[in-house]
């Protein structure tokens, strides 16, 4: 919960917002404000608006929005935080049974189900194979290229590969523990970042970073 002063008027509830602020700090969500009884109201809130955060606080000025994050509850999102143990080949086979119930057509489960592909998939199979082998090799400057060459491309607001390479640097990253390694996925997930969109590219920044959305988390 935060507090949220809309036109410079109270408002109790929850908000989320899908810019990145002045400092690159990111929120996700929706433009909207939502409460209790799923009332939503747009907040004003348009592209190339600046946001400022200072003492606990984020405004932008232009919409008339303060938001006092004083009270609001801190979730650590770093994958530093997950106790695991689960069994390896386990998860491969589960992650692999899920693919391939997922759409084949457009999407890009066949780069792992091996069913047969799309123009994605057919564009993107060699790169993330380069991508798979510079890894293997701890390769971290053709890592670094591999990673820009995968972005941007597939359906979506957050296009296809965006969503593969955001999930693959954040599970390297729970698995690797090596620091000149990890500083290498984030070097990565910037390069990708160039690529693609600005939504995009806050996730993959994110997971370069060992963070990730809560749902992970839980």
């Amino acid at each position: 919960p935060i507090r949220l002063v809309l036109g410079y008027q109270p408002f109790q509830g929850f908000l989320a917002l899908d810019f990145p602020l002045s400092d690159g700090s990111p929120f996700f969500g929706s433009r909207t404000a939502t409460f209790a009884k799923s009332r939503q109201f747009y907040a004003g809130v348009r592209a190339g608006m600046v946001a400022a955060i200072h003492e606990g606080k984020v405004f932008i000025p232009q919409a008339g929005i303060e938001l006092d994050l004083a009270d609001a509850n801190a979730i650590d999102l770093s994958l530093d935080s997950i106790v695991w143990s689960a069994d390896d080949g386990m998860l491969c086979d589960r992650t692999v049974a899920a693919l391939a119930e997922a759409n084949a057509e457009d999407g890009l489960a066949p780069l792992v189900t091996g069913q047969r592909g799309n123009i994605y998939t057919e564009f993107l199979k060699p790169r993330v194979q380069t991508l798979l082998h510079l890894d293997w090799y701890r390769d971290a400057d053709g890592f670094m290229t591999a990673a820009g060459t995968i972005a941007g491309c597939g359906p979506g607001l957050t296009p296809s590969s965006d969503d593969l390479l955001t999930g693959y640097l954040a599970t390297r990253y729970l698995l690797e523990r090596d620091a000149c390694f990890r500083q290498s996925l984030a070097q990565a997930a910037q390069a990708a970042a160039k690529k693609t969109n600005r939504i995009s590219a806050t996730f993959l920044l994110q997971s370069g970073e060992g963070l990730v959305n809560e749902a992970v988390i839980d």
